[in-house]
């Protein structure tokens, strides 16, 4: 059987999508296809043809993402399926496989992505950047102690007003934070502020409120409410936190507060959050406030010089490092590390290295969430154990990336 791989056209964007929802188990929605057109590039999405059907796909959202201390051009990598009938015939391996060469040639230094299952990406070069958090309050514990400075206002606002006044704050608040992603406006329009009630699982449409402050809009929340009662008439409604982001801490603690004090509810959640949440310290009671954290975003580093003189390191160092690609061997090599805060540069060497890493691995580091010392004592890195420390101390980051949404 000849399966071909290429990127695909407008007019087959409809079978793509269907093939994507089948091997994700959910309807598919006709009527969402000209929405995901205005973000669809249609150049980096790739479908595996079985003849003239389509039976695997993987797409790309380009992104500009922040990296320590500055940020690189990056290929949020999604949409990745293959069909229950076509699995174990090297398909997925060949759309990675065509997807990273694209990324070469296009001397786009690194790929990340949201994994559906854990297992299924390291072994094409992928490690894990760092932790996501869902959180869950009761709301009859849900108290802030914290006392605003200087208090601003809480305004409710529409969706016109949001779509012009939020990319700035957005931008603002992950401008130093290590994973977080550029949007578009079409991005804006398609993944944040399109509201179908397909999509709302029982939600009622977005609310959306600003914190507005003595320099402006401070932070906005975007949330959704499930009303609900038990048999007795007790109040079991849920607040969904889709999205709160700040500048202050005055913004931060009022926005949450807000959220916890909505009437008619038992239950705040948010998703997709710091694994290291202010929100904790801020609680009377924070027993009450329940994290469960998981994988978030994974990153691939595909040019490794280039992706390792765009960030900048914690304390200078020189230090050589061994990197092994075992799904694109040219990246297989000596590198010779010189770095601080103040900038970097990386090239490759005839040095003796003094650090052993995966290329997998590097990506976990890369981001400054996942701490080489730890991938050491796990076994997964290896070498001159002072190299080790130098390397861990550089890579370490004053921020804890986070990445606020899936793509």
């Amino acid at each position: 059987m000849n399966i071909a791989i290429r990127t695909i056209n407008d007019h087959e964007l409809e079978a793509f999508s269907r093939c994507q929802a089948m091997a994700f188990g959910r309807d598919f929605h006709p009527d969402t296809l000209e929405g995901r057109k205005t973000i669809f590039e249609f150049d980096r999405n790739y479908a595996a043809f079985d003849g003239d059907t389509i039976v695997g796909t993987c797409g790309i959202f380009s992104h500009t993402m922040t990296v320590p201390g500055g940020s690189v051009r990056s290929a949020g990598v999604t949409m990745v399926s293959v069909r229950p009938t076509h699995r174990r015939r090297g398909i997925l391996t060949a759309m990675m496989a065509a997807q990273l060469d694209q990324l070469a040639d296009r001397r786009e230094p690194v790929a990340t992505l949201w994994a559906s299952e854990a297992p299924i990406y390291g072994r094409f070069g992928y490690g894990l950047a760092h932790e996501t958090a869902d959180y869950r309050i009761n709301r009859d514990h849900a108290r802030i102690r914290y006392t605003p400075r200087s208090p601003g206002s809480l305004r409710q606002i529409d969706v016109n007003e949001a779509r012009e006044a939020w990319p700035p704050v957005w931008e603002a608040a992950g401008r130093e934070v290590p994973g977080f992603i550029s949007r578009t406006p079409a991005w804006w329009q398609q993944r944040v502020f399109r509201d179908d009630p397909v999509w709302r699982a029982g939600f009622t449409e977005n609310f959306y409120i600003n914190y507005e402050g003595p320099a402006g809009i401070e932070g906005y929340l975007r949330y959704r409410v499930k009303p609900g009662w038990d048999d007795h008439g007790i109040r079991q409604g849920t607040v969904k936190v889709e999205e709160l982001m700040s500048l202050t801490t005055d913004a931060y603690a009022a926005l949450w507060d807000y959220a916890f004090n909505i009437d008619l509810v038992a239950t705040i959640t948010a998703g997709y959050r710091r694994v290291d949440e202010p929100l904790i310290h801020l609680l009377h009671d924070s027993r009450q406030f329940i994290r469960t954290s998981g994988d978030g975003l994974w990153l691939r580093v595909v040019d490794v010089e280039q992706a390792l003189s765009a960030r900048r390191y914690t304390v200078p160092g020189r230090v050589v490092i061994e990197v092994h690609d075992a799904f694109r061997p040219a990246n297989t090599g000596r590198y010779l590390l010189e770095g601080g805060p103040d900038g970097a540069q990386c090239r490759r060497t005839g040095e003796a290295a003094a650090v052993f890493l995966s290329v997998a691995d590097l990506g976990a580091a890369y981001l400054g969430g996942t701490r080489l010392g730890v991938l050491a004592e796990a076994g997964r890195v290896g070498g001159d154990p002072a190299a080790v420390r130098l390397a861990d101390a550089m890579f370490a980051w004053r921020v804890t990336p986070w990445c606020p949404e899936m793509f």
